[in-house]
C-alpha cells in the first residue's frame, strides 16, 4: 500500500493528508519522510483509536525530526469521530487513507464523515478490503469490504478501483498485498461556464 501512495502523494504533490489509524507508526514514518522530501510542513494530521499506540507511534516520528510535517502529532480519536479535525495547512484534505479498526460499522461511518471533507479530485485509500481481510473486522460482520460494497451504490458520483491480491496464490499478481486496496476518487468541481 505505501507504494501506491508515495506515487499518488509524490507524484500529484498532494500537501493535506490525513491518516485514520497509524497503529505503530510505520505509515506515519513514511508519509512524514514523504512530506519532508516535498518541503511540505504541516501536511498530515494522523488519528489512532488507540492511546497507547499514539503514543508509541510518536517515538518513531518524534527522533528523525518529522513533527513539522505532521499538523497535529499523532492523535488519540478517545471517541467516535464526529467531525473532521481543522484542515492541514494546504486546506481540505486531498487525501485520506483509513486503515483503522478494520469494522464494517465503524468504516462505513468514516466514510460518511470524511468523503464530504475531501476536496474535489481529491482521494481516498481503503486497506484491507480484500475478501482474506474480511477477518480482521472482530464484530465478523463483513469489515471494509463490506462498507464499500454498501457505501458505492449511494455515491454513484466516486469513482472507485477495489485491488485484491491472493495471498495465497502461487501465481504471480499485478497486486501482491492480499488484504487489498481501496481508491475512491471525489469528482472535481465543474468547471464554471461549462
Amino acid at each position: 500500500m505505501i507504494s501506491i501512495l508515495q506515487s499518488f502523494i509524490m507524484g500529484s504533490g498532494i500537501r493535506s493528508i490525513v491518516q485514520l489509524g497509524h497503529y505503530k507508526g510505520y505509515s506515519t514514518l513514511m508519509i512524514g519522510f514523504m512530506l519532508r522530501r516535498m518541503g511540505i510542513e504541516k501536511g498530515l494530521v494522523s488519528i489512532d483509536l488507540d492511546p497507547k499506540i499514539t503514543d508509541y507511534a510518536r517515538g518513531w516520528v518524534e527522533p528523525p525530526g518529522l513533527e513539522p510535517h505532521d499538523a497535529h502529532g499523532q492523535r488519540p480519536a478517545r471517541r467516535a469521530i464526529s467531525r473532521p479535525p481543522r484542515p492541514c495547512s494546504g486546506g481540505r484534505p486531498r487525501c485520506v487513507i483509513i486503515d483503522s479498526s478494520h469494522q464494517y460499522a465503524h468504516t462505513l461511518r468514516e466514510l460518511d464523515l470524511w468523503w464530504p471533507a475531501i476536496a474535489p479530485g481529491g482521494m481516498m485509500f481503503l486497506h484491507d478490503c480484500s475478501e482474506f481481510a474480511r477477518k480482521w473486522d472482530t464484530t465478523g460482520e463483513g469489515g471494509v469490504r463490506r462498507a464499500i460494497q454498501e457505501w458505492l451504490p449511494r455515491h454513484p458520483e466516486a469513482g472507485s478501483i477495489l485491488l485484491e491480491g491472493d495471498p495465497r496464490a502461487d501465481e504471480y499478481s499485478a497486486y501482491a498485498d492480499g488484504c487489498g486496496l481501496g481508491i475512491l476518487q471525489k469528482p472535481l468541481a465543474p468547471i464554471p461556464g461549462t
